[in-house]
């Protein structure tokens, strides 16, 4: 993993003004896609702010949702991942979407290249 990370680091030098080259590596699924979304957030911020435009990611963790059962998900699995979570239950898709509004709306402007977890507890408690 740090000889990719010396690398990207060297590649990022090497590219042309206004570019940028990131890499994300980790053995967690979840927390390579969550600090992917992050590290681009930031790159892009970063890249585009002269032109207005803010990028944030939201990270999210369990969230009770009809497809859920689609999957063929039964009452102990969807149990399953409340014991984990230290605010429990599940959380609900209106959590995300309240964010995901305020990070559209002039309320957020200062709120560049961030990373906001709704997970209820799960990754830091």
């Amino acid at each position: 993993m740090r000889r990719n990370a010396r690398r990207t680091a060297e590649r990022s030098r090497e590219m042309p003004h206004g570019q940028t080259a990131f890499s994300c590596q980790s053995a967690d699924w979840n927390m390579f896609v969550e600090r992917c979304a992050h590290r681009a957030a930031i790159t892009l911020s970063g890249e585009l702010i002269s032109r207005g435009l803010h990028f944030n990611a939201i990270t999210a963790g369990p969230i009770a949702t009809p497809l859920n059962r689609k999957l063929g998900m039964g009452e102990n699995e969807l149990k399953a991942p409340e014991t984990q979570i230290p605010a429990r239950p599940l959380g609900k898709p209106a959590e995300i979407a309240k964010a995901v509004v305020f990070l559209a709306s002039d309320e957020s402007v200062f709120v560049v290249g961030s990373e906001l977890v709704i997970d209820g507890g799960t990754s830091n408690l």
